[in-house]
Order: structure tokens, then C-alpha cells, then sequence
């Protein structure tokens, strides 16, 4: 039975983690979701995880998680020639920060956001995705009131590569909690496939940010966001675009099948 949003929006003021815990259907599905995985490692010959913080929590079961990160569809991201500027960014000035996705509190770092719109009132932070997804009752009204941070709404994933082309830096603010341990966002090599400087709290992508602009101190990624700002250039933009490039959702199924026939063929030489 699903938590009455109310009580949620009570905890979220007193614990974040038993937030998320009933934000996300309740205890006892989370624990459902915890004995699923439970079955998949004990009787699954190959497992695969996304995240290091997935492969972490299934080492509890087994020792064997085959460690395979999302990856992008490079081509709709990476452009010679900018895509026509979106009708909704034209009167926005530069610069522009950018993130796409759900706003929640589930995951995203509310009061980093404010934080950072607050430090940079020259910078504008565009915000795109549907609002209150998980949260209804989550309270909003004091970012929508600075005059820096745009809500855009939700938009079609194809269009959001225009978008992309059209801002200066990406940033993912996350929550560090037990949900997001567990994720490696597609956007963040999204943002890289686009050229640009992505700033994130997640150590999930840390092996893969050629900036340095991962961290989980707020002081240190409020400042990230200036860094990105003032030290891009043509060169790194050119850098994010070829390690993207690397994380195709082809190469990663290529990755996938050859261990698989590895496993196969293990099992029938036996």
C-alpha cells in the first residue's frame, strides 16, 4: 500500500533515507525488491550491474557481478552544426546550466540547487522534466522564485538534444542516499556526448569525468559549476566527445554478448 504522501513530506523535514524508503511504495516492497535480487544473484548464471554501488549491495549474494556502466546513443547527441535553438530558451541568457529528468526530492538535491542559483545570480539554471513525480507534495515555490532558475517542463526525449546544443554545462545534483548509490544516469554521458562540462555528485561516474567535476561536497560542486563555466574550451569539449563515444549502447551490448558466450561456452566445455 502506497504511503500517504503527506507523512512524506513530514519525514522529508526529520530522515531522507526512511523518506526515500517510503517514497518508494513502502517498506515492505522495498524489502520485496531486496529478496527479487536476492533470487536473480542465487539463481542466475551471468548478473549484470550498472552501477558500482549495485555491484556493492549484490556482492552480498555473490562475488562474481559483471560491472557494464549505461552508455548513450552518441550520434543524437554529438552534432557538427548546432540543432534551432528551442523557442523556450531564446529569451534565456547565457549562461546557461542545465538537467533534464524528473524533479524530485527522491533524487535530487533541492536545497544545492537553490544554493547554487543563489551563489551564481548571473548564471541560469534550466530545469527540464516533470515535476512531483514521487513527491506531490514537495514545495518548489522558493526556487520558482528566483529569477535565475527556468522551469521548462517536460519534453519528448528526442527533442532534448536541442536543448543540449544550446546550453554551456549539465549539472546532475543529486542526493547521496541508498537510491542513488545505485545509479549511473544515461544523461551524464548524454551531457559529455554534447561536449559539455557535467558537474554530478555521483562517485558512480567519477572513473568517467575527464573535468574533475565530480564530487559529494556542495561547497566543492558549487564550485565546479564556475570551473565549467570559466575553463571550458573547444579541446575539452572535443575530449567528453571521445570518451562518449566510447559508451555507445552498441559497444555495451558487444560487451554484454561476449561474456555471455564466454559463460556458454564455459559451461559447455565442462
Amino acid at each position: 500500500k502506497k504511503v500517504n504522501p503527506s507523512i512524506i513530506t513530514l519525514v522529508q523535514k526529520i530522515d531522507d533515507k526512511l523518506k526515500i524508503k517510503l517514497n518508494q511504495g513502502g517498506l515492505k516492497l522495498k524489502d520485496w525488491v531486496d529478496n527479487q535480487e536476492q533470487w536473480l544473484c542465487n539463481n542466475a548464471d551471468l548478473v549484470f550491474a550498472s552501477a558500482p554501488g549495485i555491484v556493492k549491495r549484490l556482492n552480498s549474494w555473490r562475488n562474481d557481478i559483471e560491472y557494464l556502466p549505461n552508455a548513450v546513443d552518441f550520434e543524437k547527441f554529438d552534432h557538427q552544426s548546432k540543432l534551432e535553438e528551442p523557442s523556450d530558451l531564446k529569451g534565456i541568457p547565457h549562461p546557461r546550466i542545465g538537467f533534464s529528468g524528473a524533479i524530485d526530492t527522491y533524487k535530487n538535491n533541492i536545497g544545492l540547487i537553490e544554493k547554487s542559483a543563489k551563489t551564481y545570480p548571473n548564471y541560469h539554471f534550466i530545469m527540464i522534466g516533470p515535476e512531483k513525480v514521487s513527491d506531490p507534495n514537495l514545495d518548489l515555490s522558493n526556487l520558482k522564485e528566483l529569477n535565475n532558475v527556468h522551469f521548462l517542463g517536460k519534453k519528448p526525449w528526442e527533442e532534448l538534444p536541442a536543448y543540449f546544443d544550446h546550453f554551456d554545462a549539465y549539472f546532475i545534483p543529486y542526493n547521496v542516499n541508498d537510491y542513488t548509490i545505485g545509479t549511473h544516469p544515461i544523461k551524464y554521458f548524454e551531457g559529455l556526448a554534447a561536449g559539455l562540462p557535467t558537474i554530478t555528485t555521483l562517485s558512480a561516474v567519477k572513473d568517467f569525468d575527464p573535468d574533475g567535476y565530480t564530487t559529494q561536497d556542495e561547497n566543492q560542486f558549487i564550485k565546479n559549476i564556475e570551473g565549467a563555466i570559466k575553463n571550458d574550451s573547444e579541446k575539452r569539449r572535443q575530449k567528453r566527445k571521445q570518451l562518449a563515444k566510447k559508451h555507445t549502447w552498441s559497444n555495451k551490448v558487444d560487451k554484454q554478448l561476449e561474456l555471455i558466450n564466454s559463460k556458454l561456452n564455459g559451461q559447455h566445455n565442462l
